[in-house]
C-alpha cells in the first residue's frame, strides 16, 4: 500500500479554501491533482472541453532525502509504531523515515485581479500556516502527521506585453515548496518469540518448578 496519496490529497485539501470574487460573489477555484487519473473526470469544463478558470493544478515533482534520513539505517535508530492486532497475539504497525516531498502548484486565470488575489492567498497559506495536516490510515489505526513547509518559491509565467483585443490572455503563476514529512513502510504481523524461564515454588511442599512464558514481540 502506498502512503504518498495521503500527502497528495492533503496538499489538495490545504489549498481548497482559497476564494476569488467573480462578480457574482465569492467562489473557490478548481483545485485538482495535475496527474492523469480519475480526477480529470471531476474537472469542470466548457462545451468545447476547455477547463473552467481559475484552476489550481498540483503535482508532486520529486522527493529527496533529508539530513536525518541517514540516521535511520538500522532497526535501532529507525522509528517504529506497533500495536496488537485484533487477535490480541500478534503485532502489526509501520516504520518511518524522514523525507522531503517536493510539490509544484500551477494556477491559471483570465483576470489579472483574480490572478493577483490567488497569488496573495497562496503565499499567505504557505507562510502563515506553515504545515499541512496529513491523516493516514494504516493497520486499522489513524495517525496524524504534520509535515513542515519549506523552500518556498514563486514565479509568474504571464507575459504582460500588449496583445490584440481579440486574443485571450491566460495568467499563469507557479508556486513551489517542499514538505518535510515521513516515508512509511508497513510491517504486517512480523512476530518473533521471546521465551523466559522463571523459578516458581510450590506452596504445598516448597519444591521448585520451572515455568516458561512465551511472548510475541515485533522484530
Amino acid at each position: 500500500m502506498s502512503f504518498l496519496r495521503f500527502y497528495d490529497e492533503a496538499v489538495v485539501s490545504y489549498f481548497s479554501n482559497i476564494k476569488i470574487e467573480d462578480g457574482n460573489g465569492l467562489r473557490s477555484p478548481q483545485v485538482m491533482l495535475g496527474t492523469p487519473s480519475r480526477q480529470g473526470v471531476k474537472l469542470n469544463v466548457t462545451n468545447d472541453t476547455t477547463p473552467v478558470l481559475p484552476l489550481i493544478s498540483i503535482v508532486r515533482t520529486g522527493m529527496n532525502a533529508t539530513s536525518e534520513t541517514n540516521l535511520v539505517k538500522s532497526h535501532v535508530t529507525r522509528p517504529h509504531v506497533y500495536s496488537l492486532n485484533s487477535t490480541g497475539k500478534l503485532y502489526e504497525g509501520f516504520e518511518t523515515m524522514p523525507y522531503n516531498f517536493v510539490y509544484q502548484v500551477d494556477y491559471f486565470s483570465l483576470v489579472q485581479d483574480m490572478h493577483n488575489s490567488i497569488t496573495e492567498q497562496l503565499l499567505f497559506r504557505v507562510h502563515k500556516n506553515h504545515y499541512i495536516k496529513v491523516l493516514i490510515d494504516t493497520t486499522n489505526h489513524h495517525y496524524e502527521v504534520n509535515p513542515y513547509i519549506h523552500s518556498i518559491s514563486l514565479s509568474d509565467a504571464t507575459t504582460y506585453t500588449q496583445i490584440a483585443d481579440n486574443v485571450s490572455r491566460i495568467f499563469h503563476g507557479t508556486l513551489g515548496f517542499s514538505l518535510y514529512g515521513f516515508l512509511i513502510n508497513e510491517k504486517f504481523v512480523t512476530p518473533s518469540v521471546l521465551s523466559t524461564t522463571i523459578e516458581i515454588k510450590d506452596n504445598v511442599d516448597q519444591n521448585i518448578v520451572y515455568d516458561t512464558i512465551t511472548e510475541t514481540l515485533p522484530n
